[in-house]
């Protein structure tokens, strides 16, 4: 019998809780989604959660400290350099935050 590493036991673990966070994310995204709305990712890296939801929206906006190279771009995604405690978006305008 093959002897499984902590790292393997670990990656394993971490997976298997992403994949249930991302299960429960996709049931409220679904629920509140916005053909004419807006999606907004604070703290967005290179843009995965706004192409996965570029399709439920009509804008995604990615806002980060940091505007990535490797950053995922989409027809209806733009990315915004910018500190989540001073957002350069109006209140009540967006519908997923």
């Amino acid at each position: 019998m093959q002897k499984i590493s902590h790292t393997e036991r670990y990656n394993a673990f971490k997976s298997k809780i992403w994949r249930r966070h991302l299960d429960l994310f996709d049931e409220y995204i679904e629920k509140y989604k916005n053909q004419d709305g807006i999606f907004l990712d604070g703290g967005c890296g290179k843009g995965q959660f706004l192409y996965r939801y570029s399709n439920r929206f009509k804008l995604c906006i990615g806002i980060d400290i940091e505007i990535r190279n490797d950053r995922i771009k989409g027809k209806n995604i733009m990315y915004v350099k910018a500190d989540l405690e001073h957002l350069p978006i109006k209140s009540k305008s967006v519908n997923i935050f």
